[in-house]
């Protein structure tokens, strides 16, 4: 591959499937945040936030969603650490249904 100082958009990407109840939503100007939880064991949970565009329905909080989307990260330069965000790019029932 020739190398040049055009930049070239790379097709690569994360991607990420998470299964889990919807705890809470926070609506924001350009976006809602969700806050999923997946059940580890029946006695602990992981928490999951993600960042959904504002044209996703959503259901009301305690139904159990999957979600679809993309993993980012960026440097927190205030915290010095890793910080990974995900990025929803589709919200649907366990079967595959969207919300209305």
């Amino acid at each position: 591959m020739a190398r040049n100082a055009k930049k070239t958009t790379n097709p690569e990407s994360t991607s990420v499937c998470i299964i889990g109840t919807l705890d809470s939503v926070f609506e924001g100007k350009n976006a809602n945040y969700l806050d999923i939880k997946v059940n580890k064991n029946g006695k602990y949970y992981d928490m999951f936030h993600v960042d959904c565009p504002k044209e996703i329905a959503l259901p009301d909080d305690g139904e159990t969603v999957t979600i679809t989307g993309t993993l980012t990260t960026f440097f927190d330069r205030d915290k010095k650490a890793q910080k990974v965000i995900i990025n929803a790019k589709s919200v649907t029932d366990i079967n595959g249904n969207n919300f209305e």
